[in-house]
């Protein structure tokens, strides 16, 4: 596993930066190696260390860019949670103090803009997870941010275009690389501006709502199937 020599150094000498002697971060960087060793996975640039143990079940498709993944150590008294069985909420519990690492869902805001002729805005993904694949745009929030305005700026960020009317339409949740997602879904009625890829998009495409592919998240995947359910039950009132 390339750079797992580095990788302990560095844990010894974090360790010895917190205060422990040195029999303690040797001791505490081969442990942080060694899982770092049981979580590896493959990149392009051969099998490289991983950055978290595994806890809860996961998401069936990884590509190594988890970033919300539980601690390998309690950050109150800094005992190893290798061990450490999660809560029923999910949540880990440390052994030796007993302090609760809390995992709680992410949020984020998927954006749902149907054009007049029925088509269903997607972007082709530029980065993990499901890079080159097809989903809706979007992203997580930022602080201080309300879903409207969350969903303006991804919008933005990504197709060029600005939301002029707005609202919450939907809400789901799902289980990503990043962690559980909860997932809001942003309604666009009205919109300016010209399409362009940018920020995680390489590509603005238009799909028909009768023949969107399968989205790379399951949620997205839900959202579609909500939006044709409503057209249908829409067309049944009339």
């Amino acid at each position: 596993v390339h750079g797992t020599g580095c990788t302990l150094a560095s844990a010894i000498g974090a360790r010895l930066a917190a205060g422990g002697s040195l029999v303690e971060a040797v001791r505490a960087g081969i442990l942080y190696a060694r899982q770092s060793i049981r979580s590896s996975f493959e990149s392009s640039f051969g099998r490289m260390p991983g950055h978290f143990p595994p806890s809860l079940p996961g998401p069936s498709r990884r590509d190594g860019e988890a970033f919300y993944s539980p601690p390998r150590f309690c950050s109150r008294c800094g005992a190893p949670l290798l061990a450490v069985r999660p809560t029923e909420q999910g949540h880990m519990e440390c052994g030796a103090c007993g302090f609760v690492h809390y995992r709680n869902p992410i949020p984020a805001v998927a954006i749902v803009l149907v054009d007049r002729d029925d088509r269903l805005l997607l972007v082709r993904r530029s980065i993990p997870p499901g890079m080159g694949e097809l989903s809706l745009p979007g992203g997580f929030m930022e602080l201080g941010e309300s879903v409207p305005e969350c969903g303006s700026r991804e919008l933005e960020e990504e197709t060029g275009l600005r939301a002029t009317d707005a609202a919450l339409w939907h809400v789901e949740r799902d289980t990503t690389v990043y962690g559980d997602i909860l997932l809001m879904a942003l309604r666009v009625w009205s919109w300016e501006g010209v399409e362009r890829a940018g920020d995680d998009a390489e590509e603005v495409i238009w799909k028909s709502l009768d023949s969107v592919p399968g989205l790379v998240f399951p949620s997205h995947n839900r959202l579609v199937e909500r939006l044709l359910r409503e057209r249908g039950d829409s067309g049944r009132s009339h």
